[in-house]
């Protein structure tokens, strides 16, 4: 596959689901609707924040308890930077998500 060229995870599938003689296995279509909800999975709001989190640990900052909070972003007690951070990490992360599953379908 190319750099840049978009994975199509379930012709991939077929292909490995296929015998020799080009027969389809019996049970593609299970094994197809299993990995459409693995895939699903990976885009849920849960899923999505885990690896924001990962990255954001990843890069030094302490995510023990969570998200920074706004004083730990340097903001003040009632500001917004930290809906601002989290916001741009959630959607770096979903970014991250798409790169490696291709756009949603």
């Amino acid at each position: 596959m190319a750099k840049g060229t978009a994975m199509n995870w379930d012709e991939q599938l077929i292909e490995d689901c296929t015998e020799t003689d080009g027969t389809p296995h019996p049970h593609t279509d299970h094994v197809l609707t299993g990995a459409k909800w693995q895939r699903d999975q990976l885009r849920t709001d849960e899923a999505v924040e885990r690896l924001a989190l990962f990255l954001l640990d990843d890069e030094g900052y302490d995510v023990t308890n969570g998200w920074p909070s706004n004083e730990q972003l340097g903001g003040g007690p009632t500001g917004d930077r930290d809906t601002e951070f989290n916001d741009g990490w959630m959607n770096h992360a979903r970014a991250a998500i798409t790169a490696l599953l291709g756009e949603e379908t």
